[in-house]
């Protein structure tokens, strides 16, 4: 058992030499503050430098520290404190990093908690729809003094409400749009979100709160890692892709291309960029044609080989803006849309996010197919119930209510567990 005053010590000598590992600690302490305790897992990073692997085991017991086949680095919390009195001096110590770290920033930011209350005031009454997000602010006001790097209150104001405003961007219909562009249109400053850490999570998060409502999020890390994709962010805009297989031809300046359909004859998937979609003005497909939206690559394949003659639309998770744009050019025609994907949380959100852009019907996971296939069924972690319990209590008009309903009470199916029976 080590003295509170010990492992302090060591905590602070640790970080003083290493700043990574400040903000680690400042991490896990934040963590442990939430959860109230040593417990559980956090993933410190991805092929962690030498130096900050040194330091993390002068700290904590080797075996608190997991490497992984992937270079994952992985802290086991649960294995940081051997006994209850070493538990509390190990929340004591780390409590005290925290406190100190906002002391040293306290020089350069000159914005107080009370500023930011008015600040998050101001936004409640201009972005309304992000009530989410300024209560995740005013729920840890520290935790984003030491976000906002401004030197004072009305520059702390302009750079929240860049993110809001990006925010909503991004969650409406819009075309794929670069990090830097981003960055540019709302910063006023193209390499602020790439240079700023702090700033590209704090927008990473501000996603996920508006997709998922408020909820404690354990896996956010690997969240954030598609988030801005899912929301239509890219490096390259260009990246910006939807596979399909399909006879499906378009127009584009009054010319038609059928490209896709030669392909498609010949077995083979197509793949539209968003040079090709931004400037069709009309797609073609034959009369009565069923169009599938397919969640997953293996199921997509899988009616590749099933010899499905509609048009099958890969949506590679959550869809992004091609697959988006590729769909409202179907709004306007009177063809039917279905959805194939898994039924937990996130492929129930896949559905209702296409449903938006084209009214669909569930497809081989709708209510009557779940029922059938009970027996293939996956367990919910707790962590995956109380997200899914969660978005059902903060949005009452979801669509597909019955389906995620049934899922919190029996489990869900996976796409590639669907079989015919």
């Amino acid at each position: 058992m080590c003295k509170p005053s010990y492992i302090q010590d060591q905590l602070l000598k640790a970080s003083a030499k290493n700043t990574k590992l400040k903000v680690l600690l400042v991490k896990l302490a934040q963590r442990i503050e939430r959860i109230q305790g040593l417990t559980g897992r956090m993933k410190l990073g991805h092929d962690l430098p030498n130096d900050l692997k040194s330091a993390l085991l002068s700290v904590f017991p080797n075996s608190a520290i997991e490497t992984k086949v992937n270079d994952d680095v992985i802290l086991r919390i649960d294995r940081i404190a051997d006994s209850d009195v070493d538990e509390r001096s190990w929340i004591s110590a780390l409590q005290h990093i925290r406190r100190s770290s906002v002391a040293d920033e306290g020089d350069e930011n000159k914005l107080t908690v009370a500023e930011l209350r008015k600040i998050i005031g101001r936004g409640r009454l201009l972005y309304p729809d992000l009530s989410n997000c300024w209560q995740a602010a005013d729920k840890n006001p520290k935790e984003y003094l030491r976000i906002i790097h401004s030197k004072d209150a009305e520059q702390a104001q302009e750079e929240l409400f860049a993110i809001a405003k990006a925010v909503q961007l991004l969650s409406s219909d819009h075309d794929p749009i670069g990090l830097m562009d981003l960055s540019a249109r709302f910063l006023k400053d193209s390499k602020a979100l790439k240079t700023r850490s702090s700033l590209i999570k704090l927008l990473q998060d501000w996603l996920i709160l508006v997709r998922y409502g408020d909820t404690d999020v354990e896996d956010i890390d690997d969240l954030r890692k598609s988030v801005l994709t899912d929301f239509g962010v890219f490096e390259n805009v260009t990246s910006s892709k939807v596979t399909l297989f399909g006879p499906l031809k378009y127009v584009k300046q009054g010319k038609t291309f059928d490209w896709p359909v030669c392909l498609y004859k010949a077995g083979e998937s197509a793949t539209l960029s968003w040079d090709n979609l931004r400037d069709i003005e009309r797609v073609i497909l034959p009369e009565n044609t069923v169009i599938i939206t397919c969640e997953n690559e293996t199921p997509f394949n899988q009616l590749i080989r099933e010899n499905h003659s509609g048009l099958i639309i890969y949506t590679a998770g959550y869809p992004n803006s091609a697959v988006q744009r590729l769909l409202r050019l179907f709004s306007i025609s009177a063809v039917k849309i279905q959805h194939w994907g898994d039924s937990d949380l996130d492929g129930l959100i896949i559905a209702s996010t296409l449903n938006k852009i084209i009214p669909l019907a569930l497809w081989r996971c709708n209510i009557e197919e779940l029922r059938r296939h009970q027996r293939r069924f996956l367990p919910l972690t707790t962590f995956q119930k109380s997200r899914a319990e969660t978005y059902l209590a903060n949005h009452s008009d979801f669509p597909f209510k019955e389906e995620l309903q049934f899922t919190l009470q029996n489990g869900w199916l996976e796409q590639e567990s669907w079989l015919p029976s």
